[in-house]
């Protein structure tokens, strides 16, 4: 299943743990077990460069930081909790995963100020929909990164077609 990313839960995985964020704050659990949440895939992100003591502290930081009173389902959620620990970790975080989130709190801050500085309604949407080209050009890149690698040369040098996944036909059975 492709997905353009950053509307679902996430997690990271150090130490044989996984750490997230909601509205209790940070919690731990079981790798790919989070209750209410489908678990989809892993995505590797590499090996940290610290030892179980210095996670621990980067954690107690966290904890302190991320309460769960806090939470904002769009500028302050797992995804950003997420982003932030990878950060610490010195690991890199994949952008998409919280794409959507970045781009609706865009527009959540642009309506901040349309409201604070009195901006006609006109101003306010076309500030708004700033974020709207921005999630264009990030989908764009996804869809050309992820096909880069799904479209094989044939032997005469042109690109044979390939199928994206929801387009693929599947197989009729014959009895």
């Amino acid at each position: 299943e492709v997905t353009l990313g950053g509307l679902f839960h996430t997690g990271v995985e150090v130490f044989g743990n996984e750490w997230t964020y909601g509205w209790m704050g940070v919690k731990c659990e079981a790798p790919r077990c989070a209750e209410g949440h489908t678990y989809r895939c892993s995505v590797p992100l590499g090996d940290t460069r610290l030892n179980p003591q210095d996670v621990a502290g980067i954690l107690y930081g966290l904890c302190q930081d991320w309460k769960g009173a806090e939470y904002d389902l769009i500028s302050h959620n797992c995804c950003s909790f997420c982003a932030e620990f990878c950060l610490r970790l010195g690991v890199e975080f994949p952008p998409w995963v919280n794409r959507f989130a970045r781009l609706a709190d865009a527009g959540k801050t642009a309506g901040k100020g349309a409201a604070k500085f009195g901006k006609s309604f006109s101003a306010f949407f076309a500030e708004a929909g700033m974020a709207i080209p921005a999630l264009i050009e990030e989908a764009a890149d996804f869809a050309k990164d992820y096909f880069q690698d799904q479209t094989p040369e044939n032997s005469a040098g042109a690109k044979k077609e390939t199928l994206a996944p929801w387009e693929e036909d599947e197989e009729e059975v014959v009895p």
